[in-house]
Formats: structure tokens, sequence, C-alpha cells
């Protein structure tokens, strides 16, 4: 195996699988701390995550690495601004990474990430992350995040494989463990999903993604109290927890208190999921209101409207002219 791959790999990408990214150990380990806590995916492990990489530059002014890591701080997170403005600082960040030294496996599947889940040209984010993986076979996020390339657009066989692969590296990644569980969900594999959900919950407790996929099996199960429970555990802050609990309770039945739930979070949150919170006026039978949102979702770069193609929650929406357009200007027809 090692033979086939030094043939696929320039000279210079040989190269690079026996480099050194820095000569500070004290760096080295900021950058592990740094990676540590953005598995977490939380806003403050995500805070934390930042501090550590920053530390690992203050070190080492020239560490790539840290660099590709600070980058990847600002790629998925909801809390410090819309994707769409997040964007241009994951962007100079990962420029940074590349312009000292230009076949970083971990800045290249960054590149990726964000030509495929921000720009939605999936076609176009392959040879990128091909690229990534033979300059690094073992890194578990550029697995990962060709997965979605594949599995986002319809290829869900190929999606798990890669999937897989990303598990098999890092078998106690939460992020990793967490998106498994997911995938069950957005197969309709709710029961498998939930083992995979409670699993992940063991490696990390209140891992926020998890219980908001959590619930939303439940709620997909037609099991609202134990929805209602799982939400009740979201970070405010972060997952908007309201707009959750709004939509649990309209499932349930109790449009009243759905309705009370979000006009008190619209007045006092900042709401930071448009695409979240289309599935409160999805659950409310607020049809316009919902496609608005997810309108929204996709003008701000939303993460979640990746997913616009195969999530259950947005079943009801699926033949509406203004869903279709969407997913065309997504890519995800």
């Amino acid at each position: 195996m090692a033979e086939i791959l030094r043939v696929k790999l320039s000279p210079q990408e040989k190269g690079s699988l026996s480099k050194k990214y820095t000569e500070n150990p004290q760096a080295y380990q900021f950058y592990l701390k740094g990676r540590h806590f953005w598995d977490k995916r939380t806003k403050e492990s995500f805070d934390s995550a930042e501090i550590y990489f920053k530390r690992a530059i203050d070190l080492d002014p020239e560490y790539a690495l840290a660099y590709s890591g600070l980058a990847d701080c600002y790629i998925i997170v909801t809390f410090k601004g819309t994707q769409l403005e997040n964007l241009p600082i994951a962007d100079s960040y990962v420029t940074k990474a590349l312009s000292l030294d230009s076949t970083l496996s971990e800045a290249w599947t960054t590149v990726g990430f964000i030509r495929s889940h921000m720009e939605y040209d999936w076609k176009g984010s392959r040879p990128i992350f091909e690229k990534a993986i033979r300059l690094n076979p073992n890194y578990p996020l550029a697995h990962l995040f060709y997965a979605n390339m594949f599995f986002y657009p319809g290829d869900k066989e190929r999606g798990m494989s890669e999937l897989r692969k990303a598990l098999d590296l890092d078998p106690l990644s939460t992020t990793l463990n967490y998106v498994l569980g997911r995938r069950y969900y957005e197969l309709r594999d709710y029961d498998q999903a939930i083992v995979q959900l409670q699993k992940t919950l063991k490696l990390t407790p209140n891992y926020p993604a998890a219980n908001l996929y959590l619930g939303l099996c439940n709620v997909q199960m037609k099991d609202y109290q134990p929805a209602i429970d799982v939400f009740k555990r979201l970070p405010p802050d972060q997952w908007t927890r309201a707009i959750m609990l709004s939509y649990a309770y309209s499932m349930a039945g109790d449009k009243s208190r759905a309705k009370a739930l979000l006009e008190k979070a619209l007045k006092e949150e900042r709401i930071t999921s448009p695409y979240l919170l289309s599935l409160a006026y999805i659950g409310l039978g607020d049809t316009n209101k919902a496609l608005a949102q997810l309108e929204r979702a996709y003008e701000t770069r939303d993460i979640f409207i990746i997913t616009l193609k195969i999530d259950p929650e947005l079943d009801p929406l699926r033949n509406e002219p203004r869903f279709k357009a969407l997913q065309k200007k997504t890519n995800l027809e």
C-alpha cells in the first residue's frame, strides 16, 4: 500500500509526509490542545482552541499548522457571526498557512471545505480533497469532509465509506462519532442514530450537536417528551434552545406554547441559525416564513444548509418552488 501511495505522489508531496512542522515542542503541544478543544464544538471550547492556536503562533510565527487550526475555528461556528461573515477570516488564516507550507494537508482540507460546504462547488472540491488526502492519508478531517462531498449531493454509499475511514483513523473523536450518528439520522435509521449519538455523549457529555440530533431523532419517532427533555440540554447561546423547544412543542401539538417560546426568543435572543429557525416555522405550519429562513440560511452560508436535500425535517417543504430553487442554488438538486 505504501508503494502504491508513493507512485501517486510528487517528490514535493512525498517529502511532506516526513517533514517536521515546528522545532518548538511547546508550540506543538499548544497545537494539539487547540485541536482537542476544537473537537468539542462548543462556544467555550472553540474559544479555548483559538487561544491555544494563537499561543502556538506566538512561539513559532511560521507554524503553518497553527494557522490552519485558526482557520478551522471559523469554518463551522455560528456564534462568532454568520458563516458568510466568518469566511474572510477563515480564508485569511488558511491562505497564511499555505503561504508558509504549500503542501499542508490540513490547509488544503480547509480549502476544500470552503469550496464545497460554503460555495457549494461539490465537483470542484473533489480534486482539492484528493490532494489533501495524498499529502496526508492519515488526516481524519480530510476523509470526513471528503465524505460530505459525496454524501450530501447523493452518493451516500461512498460518503459512508469515507466517513468510516476517518473513524478508523480516530475512533475516539467526538466529532467523528457524532457525525456517524447524524448520518444514520439523515439515512432515517433513527434507532441506530440514537445508539450512536448516545455513544458520542459518553465520550463528551452534553455535546451540543449530539443532543441536537438526538432530539430530532425523537421528533421523527414522535417521542416528543424525550425530544423536549433533550432540547432543554442545549446551550441557549449556541443552538438556540428556545427555537428547538418551540419546534418540539409544535410537533407535539402544543402550538400555543410553541408560539410563546418562539416570540420570546425572537425578542430576547440572537438567532444564530436561520436554518434551525425554519424548523420552528415548519412546526407551526408557516410555510412562507420557513422558506424565508431557509433562503436566509443560504444567503448567510448557514452550515446546516448542506443537509437541505436529505433532512427529514424539511419534508413538508419539498414540493415548494422556492425550496427547489434553493436546491438548485446549492447544487443539491
